[in-house]
């Protein structure tokens, strides 16, 4: 079953010891306080929209580097932190053509035993080559979400700090078995409890 807003909103108030979304925004907001426009954040009809921190780390090319991108012994040379640009009311950062970054959510989570979400692209950042490849967050999962983007295209891609920029769809079913947070004799998953910050991929 995908959960629509009221139940969305109910799993992030009805505890707030341990809300699922941390901060959580009970609307959808696109625009600042001021009236200028932003890319959409927050709760919508069957999905919360979060939003990138601005600790992001862009994969560039180095001469004088000679390796490969290998998932089960990551070189972290691969990657510098992004410059952060300012215009006017936005902070962002630029995707070189046909590259990547890797940033982290300004928002934690914290996943039911019973309720799983897949996280999706923004259409207005699809529409123009942009894509988040982030992976679901499984029950009992905790932690603010590592994003990762691509460019598609042969330009520059400008990706906005504290906008909205990927949503999340819920998914409810019964508890499984075992839980993210079951694995490892009850230690979690290798990706537990990650903080405000880009964590790479581990083995």
């Amino acid at each position: 079953m995908i959960l629509n807003d009221k139940e969305i909103a109910a799993l992030c108030t009805d505890n707030p010891d341990a809300p699922m979304i941390e901060p959580f925004i009970p609307e959808s907001v696109s625009t600042t306080d001021n009236g200028a426009k932003i890319l959409s954040l927050g709760l919508s009809s069957f999905g919360y929209d979060i939003t990138l921190a601005g600790d992001i780390y862009v994969f560039h090319a180095n001469p004088a580097l000679s390796t490969i991108v290998d998932p089960k012994r990551f070189n972290k040379d691969v990657m510098k932190k992004a410059r952060i640009y300012s215009d006017g009311d936005s902070r962002y950062v630029l995707i070189p053509p046909n590259s990547f970054i890797l940033g982290y959510s300004n928002e934690r989570i914290r996943m039911p035993e019973d309720v799983m979400a897949i996280v999706l692209t923004k259409s207005t950042i699809a529409r123009v080559g942009g894509v988040c490849t982030a992976t679901p967050l499984e029950p009992n999962w905790t932690g603010n979400i590592t994003l990762e983007f691509a460019n598609l295209t042969a330009y520059p891609f400008k990706m906005y700090i504290d906008e909205g920029c990927a949503q999340l769809v819920f998914l409810k079913g019964n508890r499984p078995n075992i839980t993210y947070s079951d694995r490892n004799n009850g230690q979690g998953g290798k990706y537990q409890n990650q903080g405000p910050e880009v964590v790479v991929a581990k083995v």
